[in-house]
Order: structure tokens, then C-alpha cells, then sequence
């Protein structure tokens, strides 16, 4: 019974982290979109943990939305090292 108790909490607890979510992504589109406010750096919700703005000075994209990498490769494009 114990072990049913606490499956179920943890299904809560989860649940409760997506409602959470949800809730800050309405939030935003209300106030981007509807409001026509200019959200944050910090505040902006990503697709990926990882994922960060990148500005590659382009003309007509000023960001992008991605990881930096860094590959090395000799004259003979022999990758001599990656992340």
C-alpha cells in the first residue's frame, strides 16, 4: 500500500511540474503576443536545456537558437578534437 502511495505522489508532484510549465509558457505568449511586451533573456523558456541564443551577425537573422560547438580539424579534415 505504502509503495502505491508514494507512485502516486510522485505522479502528482510531476503532474504539478507540468502544470507549472504550462502555466509560465501562457503567461508569456499573453504578454508577448497579445501584450506586446519584450520578455527577458531570463525569463525566455527554451526547447532544450542546452540550448542558448547565438548571434551570428547575419543580415535578416540577427539570432539563432542552438549550441556553440567547436570541432578541429587538420589540413586534411581529420577531426583532431570535438566536444
Amino acid at each position: 500500500m505504502a509503495a502505491i502511495a508514494s507512485t502516486e505522489l510522485l505522479q502528482k508532484i510531476e503532474i504539478e511540474g507540468y502544470i507549472k510549465h504550462a502555466e509560465r509558457q501562457i503567461d508569456q505568449i499573453e504578454r508577448r503576443v497579445i501584450k506586446g511586451e519584450v520578455i527577458p533573456h531570463e525569463e525566455k523558456v527554451f526547447s532544450w536545456p542546452h540550448t542558448e541564443w547565438i548571434s551570428k551577425g547575419k543580415a535578416g537573422v540577427p539570432v539563432e537558437l542552438g549550441v556553440k560547438v567547436c570541432i578541429l580539424e587538420d589540413q586534411h579534415q581529420f577531426i583532431l578534437h570535438h566536444p
